[in-house]
């Protein structure tokens, strides 16, 4: 191990819990940094032994919540080589650290937390591993009483603990208890489907009354990720590739008081979890079409049922379960009213962040890129769509921008009105190449970049070891050289920071600059929560633009499609912020 890479892995380790596995890995002299093990020819796709993974678990210090989120997911990472016999049996060891496991979630979430329910899960499938029963028992009892804390005795959420404990009652000999509970998992499964009946279209203008505390989106997928023969939706797919697409409908339930541009108990490097529906977004159902042509019909029955006729693609990033992609783009759909269909592409990510080159490789396989070009296509074109966003975060692009260079020419029309690039994790010259080659697809362009995006610097570590370069600058990065041309508007969004990775940060400004860009189709020399800086634009809303003031007219605007009567309405209600958002809505659009 070299001073200088100890050096640096303790640099960043002041800066992110992603280099926690830097600086704990050089704790021990003979321990290699995350860029040395991936490398290395004989570990298949950076797979870490568990050697390495016991030995950061054990001398971590973690400083903040977001760094024990990321040990008790290593810890659940071996409690899985356990169960898969990937690593040394060891009956006491592996007890000894399912208890550990549940006593960091409980400290961490809270007892009562939903959050705590897969780490109960997890640790009762180890208990039985071992012939622990009673304690498996125990621990199933206590994610059933979570489960129902948070969902409903009733709700069909439920059903999957309910099964597991009455597996867990069968080992231990209650045979009576065991067929009780399966037979009321039976009944939630029969009834799930009506849990998600009435779901209306996302309108323009939201009920005035709202019967639940959160609303459920329909989400279609399109997806090369292959089915784990687990039918809980959040474990459904997994992250091998199949050999095909898989096409159908996920549920989101997104609260409606929540903060836009957030969903509560995401991170880049956090594992999946149930959550409160009252308070979190969760995926809750899936339900698959039989093949392509249902998929576009049900996709083409929703647009037909709504006014706008809008839709919205999202491909997600490195690191991202299923789970993951489906409620961002739920929350999207909800923070950007997207009355229409939203369709979010799940290509294959390992849901690792020690598994980057995984995910580069799934990125750049042709399987991924040809599936996201038929999406692209049928979304555009065969769908009844008036207007067609699309929307790709992190290593997504590197997808997307191939993508598009597969698509036909869409001639004098324009087969996008907005194509939105999120941190992309893309060397910044050969973005400026692909965009170059490409952006005659969309009406316009536009690239989000952050200056503290704390992935993206991980990212060109790793590249830089990999490829025994200098650091190769990414498009996503603030200072990666990427400049604003006609065809594509560089917004540096660091001040609309929405977690402490720095790497979600287009996900904040939904509730104003994207909104306004995507409802009005107004350039960014008229946003005036934009200042022009050299080579493009900074987010950094003023006090005579605030981003309250502007997401409010922006949203007046979209729901009376008249500025006059927009300005009007808001120049007659109380309050300084209206009389702002009235102001700056006349100097944005046009009076009709």
């Amino acid at each position: 191990m070299s001073t200088s890479r100890c050096r640096n892995a303790n640099t960043y380790a002041r800066q992110t819990a992603a280099a926690l596995f830097l600086s704990g890995m050089c704790l021990a002299q003979a321990a290699p940094t995350v860029s040395d093990i991936i490398i290395k020819n004989n570990i298949k796709d950076g797979e870490v032994p568990t050697a390495t993974l016991m030995h950061i678990i054990s001398t971590a210090e973690p400083n903040n919540q977001d760094e024990r989120d990321v040990v008790l997911g290593l810890k659940q990472d071996v409690l899985e080589r356990y169960l898969n016999n990937e690593t040394q049996d060891n009956k006491e060891a592996a007890l000894a650290l399912s208890i550990a496991v549940v006593e960091d979630a409980r400290e961490l979430y809270g007892k009562d937390s939903a959050r705590v329910i897969p780490v109960l899960r997890l640790a009762a499938r180890v208990c039985l591993h071992y012939q622990e029963r009673a304690r498996a028992v125990t621990l199933l009892t206590d994610a059933l009483r979570v489960s129902e804390i948070v969902y409903g005795a009733d709700d069909p959420a439920s059903r999957f603990v309910m099964r597991d404990l009455g597996q867990s009652y069968a080992a231990k000999g209650n045979p009576a208890r065991a067929d009780q509970l399966k037979k009321k998992a039976e009944y939630l499964k029969k009834v799930a489907p009506a849990s998600i009946r009435g779901i209306s279209v996302l309108a323009s203008a939201p009920p005035a009354i709202e019967s639940k505390p959160y609303q459920l989106v329909p989400v279609f997928f399109q997806t090369t990720r292959k089915k784990t023969g687990n039918d809980d939706p959040q474990a459904y797919f997994g992250t091998q590739r199949a050999g095909a697409s898989s096409y159908g409908v996920s549920y989101v339930s997104v609260p409606r008081q929540r903060e836009s541009g957030t969903i509560p108990h995401a991170s880049i490097l956090k594992l999946d979890f149930s959550t409160d529906p009252n308070r979190h977004v969760i995926l809750k159902e899936i339900s698959l079409y039989d093949g392509r042509a249902g998929f576009l019909k049900a996709i083409t029955k929703r647009m037909n049922a709504s006014a706008r006729k809008e839709s919205l693609v999202y491909i997600h990033g490195f690191n991202q379960s299923f789970q993951d992609g489906m409620e961002t783009a739920g929350m999207l759909a909800v923070d950007l009213e997207i009355d229409g269909s939203v369709v979010s592409y799940a290509w294959p990510s390992k849901k690792n962040v020690l598994k980057y080159v995984a995910d580069m490789d799934e990125s750049n396989a042709v399987i991924n890129k040809d599936a996201l070009k038929e999406l692209l296509v049928d979304v555009s074109s065969s769908v009844g769509a008036k207007s067609v966003y699309v929307i790709a975060h992190s290593m997504g692009n590197r997808l997307l921008l191939d993508a598009l260079q597969l698509l036909p020419s869409s001639g004098e029309k324009r087969r996008f009105d907005s194509v939105i690039f999120a941190s992309p994790d893309v060397e910044s010259n050969e973005f400026e190449t692909m965009v170059g080659k490409t952006f005659s697809q969309a009406s316009r362009m536009t690239l989000y970049t952050a200056g503290s995006d704390i992935p993206l610097s991980l990212s060109e570590l790793i590249r830089a070891g990999l490829f025994n370069t200098d650091k190769l600058r990414r498009a996503g990065d603030r200072d990666g050289g990427v400049k604003s041309h006609p065809y594509l508007d560089v917004v540096d969004a660091s001040k609309a920071q929405a977690d402490w990775l720095g790497h979600r940060n287009f996900a904040q400004l939904a509730k104003d600059d994207l909104r306004a860009l995507l409802w009005l189709r107004v350039p960014a020399t008229r946003r005036c929560v934009l200042q022009a800086q050299t080579g493009g634009w900074r987010y950094d809303p003023q006090v005579d633009c605030s981003s309250g003031a502007f997401g409010m007219a922006t949203l007046y605007y979209r729901r009376l499609q008249d500025t006059a009567k927009a300005a009007a309405q808001l120049d007659s209600t109380a309050g300084p912020l209206a009389k702002q958002a009235s102001s700056i809505l006349k100097g944005m659009l046009p009076t009709n």
